[in-house]
């Protein structure tokens, strides 16, 4: 028997007005957080069938002990393999970044920059999502308890940037 969920009514308006307005192109990051069991998964399932009647939805899992970028890599999988991240020139200077989460677009030799690479990979994957989907992507990572430093790093300057420009 499927597991149904009580008493998230509330929560799945927020969460629905959230997408709505990320729709409408004010940018959203939100971050669900509660012990293991209390339902954050079934919480985020509604949203994200929702969210595919317009937008592509990207989903990854943090893994203990798994490889820098896990999650991220684990969303971006199904459009390499499908074909639909295209190589453009507007993500042609992120290339080399990007390489970090898709091993297709790695090059031998990664330029030198004094840019902080977090800032260069952050703003490249920006850049990716929103070439994957212009009306926007909605990127779910589950069990970022287990994500590595960096994947955390990255995701902290995505928010910064989310909530500072609204």
């Amino acid at each position: 028997m499927p597991k149904r969920m009580i008493g998230r009514a509330s929560e799945q308006v927020m969460l629905r007005d959230l997408l709505d307005q990320a729709r409408s192109g004010h940018g959203q990051f939100l971050m669900i957080i509660g012990e293991p069991g209390v339902g954050k998964s079934m919480l985020l399932n509604p949203l994200s069938s929702y969210a595919r009647e317009t937008n592509t939805v990207l989903r990854g899992r943090a893994v203990e002990g798994a490889g820098t970028f896990r999650p991220l890599a684990e969303a971006l999988m199904p459009p390499l393999r499908a074909g639909t991240l295209q190589d453009t020139a507007e993500l042609r200077p992120y290339r080399a970044a990007l390489g970090r989460l898709l091993p297709d677009w790695a090059r031998s030799s990664v330029p030198e920059t004094s840019v902080d690479p977090i800032l260069v990979l952050g703003e490249g994957l920006l850049r990716l999502l929103t070439a994957l989907d212009p009306e926007g992507c909605v990127l779910v990572l589950e069990d970022l308890h287990w994500a590595d430093a960096e994947t955390l790093a990255l995701l902290a300057r995505r928010a910064q940037v989310s909530t500072s420009t609204h």
